[in-house]
C-alpha cells in the first residue's frame, strides 16, 4: 500500500493541471450555449477562490515530502483536487455572471431557461428553480436589484412559466 501513496500526490498534481483546460473549455461551451449577454450582474467576491487555487497544489505538493498513512494521503489529495476544481469552476462562472439570451450565469450556477419548470421564492433573497425531474437549483442573491432582474428574466423567458 505504501507504493500507492507514493504516486498519489503526483496524480493529484496532474489532475489539478488537467482540470484547468477542461474547465476553461467547459465554461466557453456553456457561454456559447447561453447566447448573447443581455445584462451583466454584479460578480460575487472571488478572493477566497484565489486562495484555494493557490493552496490546493501546495497541499498536494507537500505530500511528496511528508509521508502519511494511505487513508490520510488519499483524503488530502482528494481535498486538494476537488477544492481546486470547485474554486476554478466558481471563478470562471462568476467571471461571466449575467443574464443571457438562453439562461443565467450567477454565483457558480449556469441555468438555462429551458430547464426551469417551476420557480419558488422561499424568501426575499432566494430563488429555487425546479426542473422537469424535480431537481432543485438554488440561487441566493443578496442584492435586491439583481434578484428582481434574475426573477423577471426567468419568468419571462422560461417556456414552462409563460
Amino acid at each position: 500500500m505504501k507504493e500507492v501513496t507514493t504516486f498519489l500526490p503526483y496524480l493529484a498534481l496532474a489532475l489539478i493541471a488537467l482540470s484547468v483546460p477542461v474547465l476553461i473549455v467547459r465554461s466557453r461551451v456553456a457561454r456559447a450555449r447561453l447566447g448573447a449577454r443581455e445584462s451583466a450582474l454584479p460578480s460575487p467576491r472571488f478572493t477566497r477562490h484565489l486562495a484555494v487555487l493557490a493552496c490546493a497544489p501546495v497541499l498536494a505538493g507537500l505530500l511528496i515530502f511528508r509521508r502519511f498513512d494511505p487513508l490520510t494521503t488519499f483524503a488530502v489529495c482528494g481535498v486538494a483536487v476537488l477544492g481546486f476544481w470547485m474554486s476554478l469552476r466558481e471563478l470562471l462562472v462568476n467571471a461571466m455572471s449575467g443574464i443571457y439570451e438562453n439562461g443565467i450565469a450567477w454565483s457558480g450556477v449556469i441555468l438555462r431557461y429551458a430547464d426551469v419548470d417551476d420557480l419558488v421564492e422561499p424568501d426575499p433573497v432566494t430563488l429555487v428553480c425546479l426542473s422537469a425531474n424535480r431537481a432543485q437549483t438554488r440561487l441566493v442573491v443578496e442584492d435586491a436589484g439583481a434578484m428582481d432582474a434574475i426573477s423577471r428574466a426567468i419568468r419571462e423567458k422560461s417556456p414552462a412559466l409563460r
